[in-house]
């Protein structure tokens, strides 16, 4: 019946198969997903088949389909589905439909059930992290901000916190580009942690010039958490340029530092340095 002429007979025989409880051969899975007819091939979209391999290939092949009933159904699958669970097979597939290109400003309700859950958000970053793409952390901080100012939940922060080192150093750049006032909550929260294992990226985001001055002292201050010289020096260097100008530094500077940093990074930290 999958393979007959008539595509509301082949559209029946796709909702039968998707419901019934034992797979079939993997070639008939490939032979719906490719069906000439979008229909039929939105019906497979209800897939939920046992092996991991077989329903991310079916899936991200009807995501990358051209035809709005292919696409919508695959969008209301990535939206109404949980992702405690599932997430090992929805992130691909929601990678593949944002690789897709169409309706490109979607993104924010396709990824909205993903955010709910620690899985989720994981993939997300994962994504983001393997990508270099920031579309994803965009995504991410607005959950993380949804007042567009103030952080409600800092659950993201600690999830991230918790990622290898070498992943916290890529992650930093990214949400750089998207949020630098998220990027220091990041740095504060990181306190006793950052230093030990993302050393490097800290000091390119201490030199980076195109960062806010609070992202990169922020940034500069947990490194002197390592006790490294060559970090003192780059915090003298970045205070010395920061109050360059007309003024001393003591007087156009100092302020808005010990402002911008937590008490305890100010009495360690901060003071000795100015105290050179």
């Amino acid at each position: 019946l999958a393979r007959d002429v008539e595509p509301s007979v082949r559209e029946a025989a796709v909702t039968l198969i998707v419901q019934h409880s034992q797979p079939f051969a993997t070639e008939l899975y490939r032979q719906i997903a490719l069906d000439e007819d979008p229909l039929v091939r939105a019906q497979l979209v209800s897939l939920n088949h046992p092996d991991r391999e077989i329903q991310v290939q079916t899936l991200s092949t009807l995501a990358s389909s051209g035809e709005s009933a292919v696409l919508n159904a695959i969008d209301a699958r990535l939206r109404n589905t949980g992702w405690t669970v599932n997430a090992a097979w929805l992130a691909p597939v929601l990678r593949a439909r944002v690789a897709n290109g169409q309706h490109p400003d979607q993104l924010s309700r396709l990824t909205e059930s993903a955010i709910q859950s620690r899985e989720g958000r994981s993939e997300l970053t994962r994504w983001a992290l393997e990508s270099g793409d920031s579309a994803p952390m965009a995504e991410l901080i607005k959950s993380l901000k949804p007042s567009g100012h103030t952080i409600r939940d800092s659950s993201l922060l600690r999830e991230w916190l918790d990622l290898p080192g070498s992943d916290l150093a890529r992650l930093l750049p990214l949400l750089a580009r998207v949020d630098q006032e998220g990027l220091t909550d990041l740095l504060y929260q990181a306190d006793g942690r950052i230093s030990a294992e993302a050393p490097d990226a800290l000091d390119a985001l201490a030199g980076d010039e195109s960062q806010a001055m609070r992202v990169r002292l922020a940034a500069c201050a947990l490194s002197l958490r390592a006790q490294d010289d060559h970090r003192t020096e780059r915090m003298v260097e970045l205070l010395a340029r920061a109050g360059s100008g007309p003024e001393p530094l003591a007087q156009r500077f100092v302020g808005s530092l010990m402002a911008a940093l937590p008490q305890n990074w100010r009495n360690e930290v901060i003071l000795p340095v100015l105290e050179r």
